[in-house]
């Protein structure tokens, strides 16, 4: 038997005076999850990172200034302008969405957004900001905009072949190309006409940078550092370098940094070519992570790492400095429960308690419990709600069982085994229904504790019960299962195919009061793929309603029905809730939802920065934010400017009016 901990963490409040200018409130953390990209602005000296959880955050010196969650996709390729508060970057699901942001981190506002057919080659301001520019695979390669609004500027247009890298000159009068067939391409911007004959080069080279200059090339092939000479075509120098993964060339000086995998170690690699000759200057292993981005500038090489981290590394010291504290807690999902807040997290249930979620109030708490149960693995879990009194946890990430949790001791009892990562479990009174990542269903009957029934198929994606004898599931349609819904008897293992236009359906729900299906899964519309949310009915739910839809795939988009209201999180920054005149949006906020439900007069959603994000589900207004963090500190911000912690909270907290970092002590804090 376990024993359950209650810790409970006496609230720290601040507030802010109304007589003052409302600061800026920046939590100072890296990324939640993989940075995917590093660019740094030298004309104020600042840096900004994008990552795999759709954040931009800018930085100074290893201090967080602003962070912005502005995608539910991952964001790469990231430039900055070279003088304006603007960077551009390009969020993606890397299958077939691809879409050019342009946003201003001061302001918090997207400029303007372009949707691009396929995956960006490269990507560029000009020196002087007037243009944006990118290339992909296609004849017409090359597209230039104006940088203040985006409009197509009509200049190299004449599709002279896919270009992987590009260069504008100081003066903006010249646009230098590099082709993939080796040939570089010289473009007077000012008469738009070429200004000689290609230039012959070594072909096929990757990750192909330009010195400021204009007149130096770096690439890489065949485990092979390039220089060469963009004037003549000639390969100055050539360096082995294997497992090169990212390049990044200095602003000013001859100096090229990059990142090397080797087969037990990643090492940080700066380079020299001053003298027309690559050298080895420098190599650093930074200490317990995997570099995977870099921006090499006359500070140092500042690096973003897989597990979300940044930090700047001296090549002439070889020492590191990190910036920020680990990111929050990787909450997985949430469960808003008879007034409780049950968050999942690696290795543990935390369980969160105050009158707000309890509908006692609106306002924030002035007091908040959290306990910490471990789970009896060390990896994510799931956490489904009997009643009160008990709930069903799993592990999400690797085989194991379906356990028993009672609350009021904390213990643990196995029920059943799964054979592989679980990935949702339901319930219909004492039965419950498994569903694991290689599409096994179990039904067991929990009062009884034994397997019911056991049903095996390739791509099942969702699963539910539609009565007592009948379940439902979605699915990735193929040969042997041509349609993406298909009935099941769980008494005979009938299985009936049900007619839908869906390309797969990932996440469905019967309503038993309406006798309703609902549906979130990817359609074909004209070409063009599209996320729908949609209601079926009738005796075979052969009768379809779209009620959402979403261009682009959003696999992480969640729906919940609670009475005759639908709540999703299908596509956007705001919670939808159905009403009698179609869909209406709750406050926004700073981050996008995933998963969400609903309890008493509160919705909750688990971001995709692992935050959680609290509504008064009657009026739609946003009430605060939660963020978990390692050694049980939290943090909640209201929708008030208050902040609130545990006794170690504030460590994660800083204050700015711009860029000036301000005592907290002077706000009250």
């Amino acid at each position: 038997m376990r024993r359950l901990i209650l810790i409970l963490f006496l609230f720290i409040p601040f507030f802010l005076s109304a007589n003052t200018p409302q600061p800026r409130i920046v939590i100072q953390t890296g990324h939640s999850g993989e940075v995917r990209s590093v660019a740094r602005q030298e004309s104020s000296g600042l840096t900004v990172s994008t990552g795999r959880d759709g954040t931009v955050r800018v930085w100074k010196n290893g201090t967080l200034l602003y962070s912005r969650q502005v995608s539910h996709l991952p964001l790469s390729d990231l430039i900055v302008h070279p003088d304006l508060p603007i960077s551009a970057f390009i969020a993606t699901d890397s299958i077939n969405t691809y879409r050019l942001i342009v946003y201003n981190w001061v302001d918090d506002n997207e400029l303007y957004s372009i949707r691009i057919k396929d995956a960006p080659l490269s990507l560029g301001f000009s020196p002087k900001g007037s243009y944006l520019f990118y290339s992909r695979a296609d004849l017409n390669s090359l597209t230039l905009l104006d940088a203040r609004t985006g409009a197509p500027v009509e200049i190299a247009t004449e599709g002279f072949g896919i270009v992987s890298a590009a260069f504008i000159s100081n003066t903006e009068s010249t646009m230098v190309c590099y082709l993939p067939s080796g040939n570089i391409i010289y473009w007077d911007l000012e008469n738009n006409r070429r200004k000689a004959a290609p230039i012959g080069t070594m072909s096929d080279m990757e990750m192909v940078n330009f010195n400021s200059t204009g007149r130096f090339g770096i690439g890489y092939r065949s485990s092979t550092l390039h220089l060469f000479d963009l004037v003549t075509g000639r390969t100055l120098s050539s360096l082995p370098m294997t497992g090169v993964s990212d390049i990044s060339m200095h602003p000013q000086a001859s100096r090229v940094a990059l990142i090397r995998n080797a087969e037990r170690y990643q090492e940080i690699v700066e380079i020299d070519f001053s003298n027309r000759i690559l050298l080895e200057v420098s190599r650093v292993s930074p200490p317990s992570r995997r570099p995977v981005a870099l921006a090499i500038h006359r500070d140092g090489i500042d690096t973003g790492f897989e597990n979300g981290s940044l930090g700047r590394v001296n090549p002439s010291s070889s020492g590191f400095n990190q910036w920020g504290k680990p990111g929050p807690v990787a909450v997985s999902d949430i469960d808003a429960w008879n007034g409780t807040l049950a968050a999942s997290a690696p290795g543990s249930i935390v369980l969160i308690d105050s009158a707000q979620l309890r509908g006692q109030s609106v306002k924030i708490p002035e007091s908040i419990e959290t306990t910490r149960v471990s789970l009896p693995f060390s990896q994510s879990g799931g956490f489904l709600p009997l009643d009160f009194r008990r709930g069903i946890v799993w592990n999400a990430q690797n085989p194991d069982q379906a356990y028993l949790f009672s609350v009021s001791d904390g213990s643990f009892e196995g029920l059943f085994s799964i054979a592989s990562a679980c990935k949702e479990i339901y319930t219909n009174g004492n039965r419950i229904l498994s569903l694991d990542q290689n599409g096994s269903i179990r039904l067991y009957d929990l009062q009884r504790r034994e397997v019911l029934y056991q049903y095996a198929a390739s791509g099942i994606r969702d699963v539910t019960f539609i009565d007592q004898e009948s379940i439902i599931v979605g699915r990735s349609p193929s040969a042997r299962f041509p349609s993406p819904l298909t009935r099941i008897n769980l008494r005979t293992g009938e299985t009936v195919p049900l007619d839908a236009e869906d390309l797969l359906i990932y996440s469905l729900h019967f309503d038993p009061l309406t006798n309703h299906l609902y549906t979130l899964g990817l359609q074909d519309r004209r070409g063009n793929i599209m996320t729908v949310l949609q209601q079926l009915q009738g005796s075979n739910f052969q009768h379809s309603l779209p009620l959402l839809s979403y261009p682009g795939e959003d696999h992480n988009a969640a729906f919940v029905l609670d009475g005759l209201r639908l709540y999703t999180s299908l596509g956007r920054s705001e919670i939808q809730v159905s009403g009698w005149d179609g869909f209406s949006s709750f406050s926004s906020v700073s981050h996008i939802p995933h998963k969400i439900s609903v309890d008493r007069r509160i919705l909750a959603s688990v971001n995709s920065d692992f935050s959680i994000s609290i509504w008064d589900k009657k009026s739609g207004d946003w009430l605060s934010d939660i963020y978990l963090f390692p050694g049980n500190q939290w943090l909640l911000k209201g929708s008030d400017g208050s902040i609130r912690t545990s006794a170690g909270g504030m460590d994660y907290v800083k204050v700015f009016n711009g860029e000036k970092e301000i005592s907290s002590r002077s706000f009250g804090f």
